[in-house]
């Protein structure tokens, strides 16, 4: 689908799941959960979806009758928005080596984020679903809640249990891991919306060693692989405008696989009972 920056007035090519292209999106700007640092997120039909941008070195797009020079590529993936209230709750709990920490209201959580207005409009989708992660004390109506460490492990080890069972669904190299395999290779796509302190905990409770990349896991590609160069001696000859085809097809492929293997994988609203 199209979608035109309302803030820009610039259309940009966007893949998201099906009835994304005709909701509106609002942009949020909010911090990562892994690196801290500031990303891009938007919000459609009251799912929180990650943007990640494929930027080609050449490229633009045909859409009807009209050019677009930039020829980037958006990916718009659905996002559990618990992954980035577990820093912000971990920091307001204030624990130390002799204390649990303090329990706080969800304004004061909020309040202590700089991206305080951005987290406002994500407060229906996070309230529910904060006993996951959090102890509860109701005290009148009011309500506080504290991260709870326990909580927040199994919760993030039901995730790798359900992205390991999509994983062999996915790609036919998943078929020739074993469970252990498969389980490193889940934490580590887990590891993308994990601190590195909360990933080695995910380690270690998992009885997983650590790991360096997750291409290591994966057997190298046959020798006859479609992606091997040909060699120039008989390299076919393609129209300009069939190879231009063929990577836009490639480049779609390539984002909606990564979409649905997120999707699939329960990294969007996996909650324990």
């Amino acid at each position: 689908m199209s979608h035109t920056d309302p803030t820009q007035g610039e259309r940009r090519v966007v893949v998201g799941a099906r009835g994304t292209g005709s909701c509106q999106l609002q942009r949020l700007w909010l911090c990562h959960p892994r690196t801290g640092g500031g990303a891009a997120f938007v919000l459609a039909d009251g799912v929180l979806h990650e943007v990640n941008r494929h930027q080609p070195s050449l490229g633009s797009w045909f859409i009807g009758d009209q050019v677009l020079s930039d020829g980037s590529l958006y990916l718009l993936t659905c996002m559990d928005p618990l992954f980035l209230v577990i820093p912000i709750l971990e920091t307001s709990r204030q624990k130390t080596e002799s204390e649990s920490g303090m329990f706080c209201s969800f304004e004061q959580v909020l309040d202590s984020s700089e991206e305080a207005q951005s987290l406002h409009c994500l407060a229906d989708l996070i309230l529910p679903r904060l006993r996951c992660i959090c102890d509860v004390r109701q005290l009148g109506t009011d309500t506080f809640y504290r991260l709870d460490d326990a909580r927040v492990l199994c919760w993030m080890q039901i995730k790798l249990q359900r992205l390991k069972a999509a994983l062999p669904g996915l790609e036919g190299s998943f078929l020739q891991l074993d469970d252990a395999a498969l389980s490193q290779y889940a934490a580590g796509l887990l590891s993308e919306y994990l601190t590195p302190a909360w990933h080695c905990r995910l380690l270690q409770a998992c009885n997983l060693p650590a790991q360096d990349s997750q291409d290591s896991i994966l057997q190298p590609k046959s020798h006859n692989s479609p992606n091997m160069p040909i060699p120039d001696g008989k390299r076919m000859r393609l129209d300009p405008k069939e190879i231009a085809r063929k990577r836009a097809q490639a480049v779609k492929a390539e984002a909606k696989a990564a979409s649905r293997a997120k999707e699939a994988a329960g990294l969007t609203w996996a909650t324990t009972t």
